[in-house]
C-alpha cells in the first residue's frame, strides 16, 4: 500500500486494564515498517 504521507499512527483500546489504549506507527516509505516504541508519535496522543 502507498500513501502520500510521512506515516500513519494506528491506535486501538486496549485489552488490558493496566493500559487506555495501544498504538502502532507506520511508515515503509521510510524503511520502517512497523515501530511499536517511537516516542515521537507519543508526543501526538493523549487522554
Amino acid at each position: 500500500m502507498w500513501l502520500p504521507i510521512r506515516g500513519v499512527i494506528v491506535t486501538s483500546q486496549s485489552d488490558s486494564s493496566e493500559y487506555d489504549f495501544v498504538s502502532r506507527f507506520f511508515s515503509p516509505a521510510q524503511g520502517l515498517d512497523e515501530d511499536h516504541v517511537t516516542g515521537s508519535a507519543h508526543c501526538c496522543l493523549g487522554p
